[in-house]
């Protein structure tokens, strides 16, 4: 009866140090807010920011505490306050992302973070320019494209 309280310290222990455990491809598969937070500093300067995952383009935001995402090829739960006129500037799909991209790159370097889990997702980053800086960690990658003088 005197040691009743060590199964749940032990319990509650678990729990905290579990995800320290995890493989670090695990964690960030599941969780892209750890791989952005270890490229936070070249993330920083970039002018525009897109993204084809919401976790992704969530965490993007949070760590960046900055809005203006650009969702690409995605809309998911967020469908409905894309419709409305003032938050199409929000989203590009894959026949729209090369002139966006382009255009962005003239106002300052641009930052992409998307899951890739599949064909599609492979064929999304293939529509994206070769000259970029990439991180790739499990299924998340990050893409940071220099700016190009007009």
């Amino acid at each position: 009866m005197r040691l009743w309280a060590a199964p749940v310290i032990g319990s509650w222990l678990m729990v905290a140090l579990l995800p320290a455990a995890l493989p670090h491809s695990l964690v960030y598969n599941k969780t892209p807010d750890a791989f952005i937070l270890d490229h936070l500093q070249e993330l920083q300067p970039a002018s525009a920011l897109l993204s084809n995952d919401l976790g992704a383009a969530s965490a993007l935001a949070w760590r960046l505490a900055r809005p203006d995402v650009t969702l690409y090829n995605t809309v998911g739960e967020v469908k409905y306050g894309l419709a409305y006129p003032d938050a199409a500037h929000h989203q590009v799909d894959t026949s729209q992302v090369q002139q966006w991209l382009s255009e962005a790159r003239k106002k300052g370097p641009v930052a992409v973070v998307m899951r890739v889990k599949g064909e599609d997702e492979r064929a999304e980053v293939a529509l994206l320019p070769n000259d970029g800086k990439r991180y790739e960690q499990g299924n998340i990658v990050i893409l940071i494209f220099a700016q190009v003088t007009p």
